[in-house]
Formats: C-alpha cells, structure tokens, sequence
C-alpha cells in the first residue's frame, strides 16, 4: 500500500475543514502508523478489517503501554481518516476508553485573588496575575502574547489560536490597561508582551512560579496555579450572572460542556440567590 498518497489525501482533508497545523500533524502521524502497520499486506485501506484494527489498537496498547487519552486520540484519527478520505463511518467507538469523572476545579474566592495582586510589588508579576485573572488565559496563550495584541482603542485582546485552543477575543480590563502602561513604560517589551532573558519569550516556569510565590505569600492553603486563576475567572463570572454562552467564548471552550463544570452550584453560590417569595415581600 502506498501510505503516503493517503496520508496526503487526509491532510487535504484535515486543512479544508481548519484543522490547526499541531492537530493535522498528531492526525497524521497516528494513521501513518496503523496504515504502516496494518496495511503491509492489503492494497487499500478499506481490505483493513474491523478485527485488524481491533488486534492494531491492542498491539499498540500492549508495546507502547498507552494512557487512555493517547489511545482515544489514535482511535479517533482513524475514524476521522476513514470518514474524511473513503467516506465510510467505521464503528470503531467501543475502542475508545471511557475517561474517568473529572473532579471538579479548584478555584481561589475573589479575596484571595485580590491578596495576591496587593500582596505582588514587582509590575511585570503584577500584570502577569492581572492579566491570567482578568481574561481567563490559559498559560500558553500568555506566553504568546504580543505588544501588538493589545487594543486599547476597542479595550479589547487578541489572543492567537494554539493546539487546543482557538483564538478569540477577551475584554481588557481598566485596572489592567492602566497597569500595562506603567509596565511598558518601564520594560519597554519589543515583541512578546512579556520577555525573558535577552528579549525572548517569557518561560512558562516563571509564571508558575509567579502565581505560587503570590499564593505563598497571601497564606492560601491550596497551591494555585495559573490554571486554578483561570478557573476562578470563570467561576466568579458565572457567580456574578454572566450569561455562560458569553464564558464560553472568554475561556475559548469548543463545547459548552466544558464550561458548564464551572457552572456547579454550592453553598455559597446559593446565598446569593434570593427567594422569589423574598422578593415578592421584603420589597
């Protein structure tokens, strides 16, 4: 079987439809190996039996000891490559292994939010929480950012695609614009908003480190990441009433359901929602 003129087709396939340049690489790369391996002795894709996919995907759990993330992904390539380039539905689901609940996501309260910016004197760590905090970003997106990605005229920020996220647009806070002009007169970044060493991007470590030396700093008890700051973005916006249609496109979720896990109601959410009786007498 000649795999590399199908595996040309799927990429068409895969580019037509938008796939980022990081996806169509992954899709490839998991359907060149099982047509390399299962195809040596058919001369088309479509003489692979079901059974010889089933006994592919077992070999490759049994050699390679794959996670069950890994192994949903190469299923769903395969699918996707058969669906896209012979254009038959392969019942290959059940391969796919369930994933386990996810647990529900840590979040800091808004004091403890606040107690971490006051608690930051240095300007660039200052904007770096302000910003994760502000605008939901993941911590790839603000690595990425650029000078030019912040529009105070529309107070607006462009945040560009990466793999597994898409790009979007986030509101620019006041308080952040106003921190980000002291910041710039003073560090003067040329390219990426925040630079490392010798005008390159910023490490993904120092931001870590940023966010859990504020947290250290402000006695909070779990240990926050950049990623816990994004989920508090997120939770506070919904506890506040925003519509979750317009969280979803802050946080550049694919499917609602990923949003709707922040979505999840305690008892603190509850004692801020008043009665219907309450309403109707005590006002």
């Amino acid at each position: 079987m000649n795999t590399e003129y199908w595996i040309s087709l799927y990429e068409e396939k895969l580019k037509i439809l938008h796939y980022s340049e990081a996806s169509v690489v992954h899709y490839q790369k998991a359907v060149r190996d099982f047509l390399n391996s299962s195809g040596a002795k058919v001369d088309h894709p479509e003489e692979i039996s079901l059974k010889l996919i089933e006994k592919y995907i077992l070999g490759f759990i049994a050699e390679k000891h794959i996670g069950l993330n890994y192994q949903r992904q190469v299923v769903t390539s395969i699918a996707k490559f058969y669906e896209l380039v012979l254009g038959v539905k392969m019942p290959i689901g059940f391969l796919k292994p369930q994933l386990p609940k996810s647990k529900l996501p840590l979040f800091v309260s808004k004091e403890e939010v606040k107690l971490m910016i006051d608690s930051t004197g240095n300007l660039k760590h200052k904007c770096v929480l302000c910003l994760i905090y502000s605008g939901g970003l993941r911590l790839k997106e603000l690595v990425n950012l650029k000078v030019s990605d912040i529009d105070s005229k529309q107070n607006v920020i462009q945040v560009a695609q990466t793999s597994g996220s898409k790009g979007r647009e986030i509101m620019l806070s006041q308080v952040l614009l106003e921190n980000l002009r002291h910041y710039y007169k003073k560090y003067q970044p040329a390219v990426y908003l925040f630079e490392g060493q010798n005008g390159r991007q910023y490490s993904k470590r120092s931001v870590q480190q940023v966010v859990r030396q504020a947290a250290k700093r402000s006695n909070i008890e779990i240990e926050v990441s950049p990623h816990i700051l994004r989920h508090s973005f997120a939770k506070h916006l919904l506890d506040n009433g925003t519509d979750i249609r317009f969280v979803k496109e802050l946080l550049g979720h694919q499917s609602i359901k990923s949003t709707e896990i922040y979505n999840c109601t305690g008892h603190s959410s509850l004692s801020k929602i008043k009665s219907p009786l309450d309403m109707l007498i005590l006002n």
